[in-house]
């Protein structure tokens, strides 16, 4: 008797299991559905930045910027939330991908083969006069 128990028992639970496990699975969804469209308009927002850049130092602390709020984007959803996100929003992602690295890319050769006009006073700034 106590055997049949155990097995109506340990039956329940299993077929409960599954059940659980699908709840958990759409919910991953849902977050990785969030996660495509919040990395979609942060990098979006970061490539028209760079390509707003006035020099490198400024295209410098935006791409640091970026890497860092990407980095606080991912940190917020469970561990393997992208791999929930479907075949077009991958391919999305890695379009847009692209397109911040080619303007990064191009902005830092143009900083390299094209003279910046200052936006200070041109002047020696680590000269020290000592006064006797």
């Amino acid at each position: 008797m106590k055997s049949a128990v155990k097995i109506i028992i340990l039956t329940i639970a299993m077929c409960h299991l599954p059940a659980c496990m699908r709840n958990a699975e759409s919910n991953l969804i849902a977050e990785a559905g969030e996660l495509y469209e919040k990395t979609l308009a942060l990098t979006n927002s970061y490539t028209d930045s760079v390509l707003n850049s006035k020099d490198s130092a400024q295209l410098h602390r935006l791409t640091d910027k970026f890497e860092t709020e990407l980095t606080k984007l991912n940190f917020q959803y469970p561990p393997d939330t992208d791999y929930e996100m479907n075949e077009g929003q991958n391919d999305t992602l890695l379009q847009i991908s692209k397109r911040y690295v080619e303007a990064r890319d191009s902005m830092l050769y143009y900083f390299a083969h094209h003279r910046v006009e200052p936006d200070s006073v041109a002047a020696d700034s680590t000269m020290v006069i000592i006064d006797p």
